[in-house]
């Protein structure tokens, strides 16, 4: 810039605007610099010790992602299971509980055909014997 000034006024235009179109080319040129600074920056972030980029270590981190995802699944599962099982647990509960009603329905009702035999068989005695005197008041 200095030494256009020191050149005449007509060429002086001229080399201002160069310089000018100059000082944007080196604006541009110092920004596409500084992006690739950043990118390589980055880069050298997420890459190895070789240069390549840590793609391992992304796939650690999908299959932890990936792992998660399938112990949440399992977890609700269990939880599914675990409810499942209590409700299985209620029904066996109560049909038990049926069970021990219907055995004690089942025991009084044996032991009622039992007295009723005996009582059958107390008056079939009774009705025999009763048949035996009357044969024997026939008889005498």
């Amino acid at each position: 810039d200095m030494e256009a000034r020191s050149f005449p006024a007509g060429d002086r235009r001229e080399f201002s605007s160069k310089v000018t179109l100059y000082r944007s080319v080196l604006a541009d040129i110092k920004k596409d610099v500084s992006a690739l600074r950043s990118k390589a920056d980055r880069g050298a972030l997420f890459s190895g010790p070789d240069g390549v980029e840590m793609t391992e270590s992304r796939s650690h981190r999908e299959w932890l992602l990936s792992t998660q995802d399938k112990h949440a699944a399992t977890n609700e599962t269990l939880a599914s299971a675990l409810r499942t099982v209590a409700d299985t647990e209620d029904v066996a509960i109560g049909i038990t509980g049926e069970l021990a009603r219907n055995r004690e329905t089942i025991l009084s009702a044996q032991r009622k055909a039992r007295e009723t035999t005996s009582m059958t068989y107390k008056a079939r005695k009774l009705v025999q014997n009763m048949r035996k005197r009357t044969m024997m008041q026939k008889l005498m």
